[in-house]
């Protein structure tokens, strides 16, 4: 793995861009053309959309920092592995790393009854027809029940 894992392989590769021979820079403008879907066929299909040979895209990235081929793809893989995750998941696999990820609450959020506990049955309705598709009130502990909200509620 190269030494800059917090930078994605196309940052690496856009920064050094200027240092590469005429050959890898052919190779880098073939990857960041197709990014990550280029680096992850295989050397002799990466060789020909680039114009060039296969010892080249071993060159190329070995020059970025990977003992191999197969170790530059498992990276490109992580890349978008992570870019894939919900943004929750990627929130707790951060915590994990820095040690202080939080326990969640098995309980259910309190508290979101209480816009609802003074309305009349209409607003209520209109609600739970935007947010669910039905046409069912939404019950709240003061009015746990259509019926009575509508007897409760003006």
């Amino acid at each position: 793995m190269p030494e800059h894992s917090a930078m994605s392989i196309q940052d690496q590769v856009r920064r050094e861009l200027a240092e590469f021979t005429d050959a890898e820079r052919r190779v880098a403008r073939a990857l960041l053309g197709e990014y990550p879907m280029a680096g992850l066929e295989t050397v002799a299909r990466l060789a020909r959309r680039a114009g060039t040979s296969g010892p080249t895209i071993l060159r190329f990235v070995g020059r970025l920092g990977f003992d191999n081929h197969a170790a530059f793809q498992d990276a490109l893989r992580s890349e978008i592995q992570a870019r894939l995750q919900s943004p929750l998941a990627r929130y707790d696999r951060l915590a994990e790393d820095a040690g202080d990820a939080p326990t969640p609450d098995p309980r259910p959020p309190t508290g979101l009854h209480r816009p609802f506990a003074r309305t009349s049955r209409w607003p209520r309705r209109m609600c739970a027809r935007i947010l669910t598709g039905s046409s069912r009130c939404l019950p709240t502990p003061t009015a746990p029940s259509c019926a009575s909200a509508a007897g409760s509620a003006g």
